[in-house]
């Protein structure tokens, strides 16, 4: 099998299973993404460190497929990318071949060849399953290629919070303030609340269809309105397509700076800051806040965005 594999090792070790992430500080087994393009298919394929957990996502038919996958990855792990290597190989299974290239970079030819469609690089021996729900075929979306049509519903609240300490504070005069987002497409639904003043994110995901999402959606943002300084929505028919996003976002003033999990959780946030997912249940949920307190928040917004 001939084929072209990017491999991105990443500085963190990682569960997407249990949403949590720490820095790999000098452990050699981190996480990595990789990007295999093969004669017939395009395989992405993302390893977490912590519990040896693998996800594919298979692509079939995309021009320039490796090009995309490799701005998407660029776009949302550069900042945790220690080393990017791109490796050609003319056969998998010319064990002296994978032993010169890997070796070229310093790193052993530890590959594991999936059933002749894919390959992938591994740390020493370890074993990797997929114990995390898979990923959605590719081919179960509206177009070929990498496609994901849905709308996102970004609420801009008026304070800059922490949900473990039950502490929401002013934001006037600070651009970066919490945000209540949901992401609704045809195959996956995902409601999201950043607080800007610990940096870290709480997602939920739900499996029941857009049509019954979206109502949900605006009723639950109803309950925040007197809270909400600025509300939008934005229809895309491809949130891969960064000239789309670049361009919704600047229709509505807002930077395009989106980040994807997982393929499937688009997440805005201020300036592209990093926001951490958090499992803790403990804390406090924002309350309504007075309007005497949010309306000049409201102002100085709008005057700014």
């Amino acid at each position: 099998m001939t084929g072209n594999l990017s491999l991105a090792i990443l500085s963190t070790r990682s569960s997407f299973k249990d949403n949590i992430s720490f820095e790999a500080e000098g452990n050699p087994e981190s996480d990595t993404v990789q990007i295999w393009v093969g004669p017939e298919m395009t395989f992405q394929i993302h390893t977490y460190a912590l519990d040896r957990d693998i996800r594919i996502y298979a692509i079939k038919s995309v021009p320039n497929g490796l090009e995309k996958l490799r701005a998407i990855d660029e776009k949302h792990y550069a900042d945790i990318t220690d080393r990017r290597i791109e490796i050609a190989i003319d056969d998998t299974n010319d064990h002296g071949e994978i032993h010169s290239k890997f070796a070229a970079h310093g790193l052993s030819p530890t590959i594991v060849i999936e059933e002749d469609a894919f390959i992938f690089w591994r740390h020493g021996d370890s074993i990797y399953q997929t114990i995390s729900e898979p990923l959605p075929s590719i081919e179960d979306l509206e177009k070929p290629g990498i496609v994901m049509k849905g709308t996102l519903f970004l609420s801009v609240f008026g304070v800059r919070g922490n949900y473990h300490e039950g502490v929401y504070l002013d934001a006037r005069g600070k651009p970066e303030t919490d945000t209540y987002q949901w992401w609704i497409s045809a195959d996956n639904s995902c409601s999201t609340m950043t607080f800007a003043l610990t940096r870290m994110m709480r997602s939920a995901n739900y499996d029941r269809p857009a049509s019954e999402m979206i109502p949900i959606a605006l009723e639950s943002r109803a309950k925040f309105s007197s809270s909400i300084i600025k509300e939008f929505r934005l229809e895309f028919d491809n949130i891969f397509d960064t000239e789309e996003v670049d361009f919704r976002f600047a229709e509505v003033g807002l930077e395009p700076s989106l980040r994807i999990y997982d393929m499937r959780i688009p997440i805005w946030t201020f300036q592209g800051i990093e926001y951490k997912f958090d499992s803790q249940e403990k804390g406090t949920p924002m309350q309504s806040l007075k309007r005497a307190v949010i309306t000049p928040v409201r102002h100085w917004f709008n005057s700014h965005f």
